[in-house]
């Protein structure tokens, strides 16, 4: 998990990406990457964002309601 933190700050989107999908296929197991998906949730790459979204959900179902409507009300 360590790894995949370290590639969520890689200069390369598909890097970041890959480390964002990569978390969320960890389901529940993820749960100690949360506020580093959180963070990854405001990604310039809208690819890495939303790979982030999915993760959180996966790794922390209880945070993925209110994370959403934060960010929707951002918008």
């Amino acid at each position: 998990l360590a790894a995949l933190l370290k590639d969520l700050k890689h200069k390369d989107y598909k890097v970041r990406l890959k480390a964002a999908e990569d978390i969320g296929r960890r389901g529940p197991a993820a749960e100690p990457a949360a506020e580093a998906l959180c963070a990854a949730m405001l990604d310039p790459a809208g690819k890495v964002a939303t790979a982030a979204h999915l993760s959180l959900e996966a790794a922390r179902p209880d945070l993925f309601k209110p994370v959403t409507t934060l960010m929707v009300d951002k918008e």
